[in-house]
C-alpha cells in the first residue's frame, strides 16, 4: 500500500469513529489527486468540483462500509469514477433534447446554435487543408473523433485540438 493510501486508511478509520477533524484531513490530502481522476472519467470537465463534492458526501455517508485492510486511496478513486459515470450519464441525456434543426434548410449544430451548410463551408474554406478534412469528416460524414483519427492517421487527440481549434476560427469567420 502507498504512502498515501495509508495515510488514508489512518483518516478513515479516524472518520468511521465520528472525528470531524480527520474527515477535513481526508480531504485535503486527496482532494487534488482526486480531481485529477475525476477529469479523466468527465466528458464535461467543469463539472470535476460537483463531482468531488458529491464524492465526499457519499464518503461521509458510507465510510462505515470501508474495510480497515482495504486501500481507502483505491475506495475513494473508484467512487469518484462511479460518480462521473453518473454525471456523464445526465450530461447525455439532455445532450438527447437539443432543439430540433429547421426543417427548410440542411443545418447542423455547430458552435451552438444551427447554422447553414453553405456557412460552415464557407467558413471552412479559410482553414488549411487538413483542417478542412477534419471538419468534413466530423460534421459532413459525421464520423467520430476515433473515426476521423483512424481515417487520417492522426491521434485522437491530435485530431480533438485541431477540431477545437477549427471550431474557434469558424467562429471567427462567422462573427465578421
Amino acid at each position: 500500500m502507498s504512502y498515501l493510501g495509508r495515510k488514508a486508511n489512518h483518516y478513515l478509520r479516524k472518520v468511521q469513529n465520528g472525528d470531524v477533524q480527520a474527515f477535513k484531513d481526508l480531504y485535503k490530502l486527496t482532494v487534488l489527486k482526486l480531481k485529477r481522476v475525476a477529469a479523466l472519467y468527465l466528458t464535461n470537465k467543469s463539472e470535476v468540483d460537483d463531482v468531488i463534492q458529491e464524492t465526499f458526501c457519499r464518503v461521509y455517508l458510507y465510510s462505515a462500509s470501508a474495510k480497515p485492510e482495504q486501500d481507502c486511496y483505491n475506495w475513494l478513486c473508484k467512487i469518484v469514477q462511479r460518480v462521473a459515470y453518473d454525471f456523464n450519464k445526465i450530461n447525455h441525456e439532455s445532450l438527447e433534447n437539443l432543439p430540433t434543426p429547421p426543417a427548410d434548410a440542411q443545418t447542423f449544430y455547430i458552435l451552438d446554435r444551427w447554422m447553414d451548410k453553405s456557412e460552415i463551408c464557407k467558413a471552412a474554406a479559410t482553414l488549411e487543408p487538413l483542417n478542412q478534412s477534419i471538419v468534413y469528416l466530423y460534421y459532413f460524414e459525421t464520423l467520430s473523433l476515433s473515426q476521423v483519427a483512424t481515417v487520417l492517421g492522426l491521434p485522437k487527440s491530435t485530431v480533438s485540438d485541431r477540431l477545437q481549434k477549427c471550431q474557434r476560427e469558424i467562429k471567427k469567420f462567422l462573427i465578421k
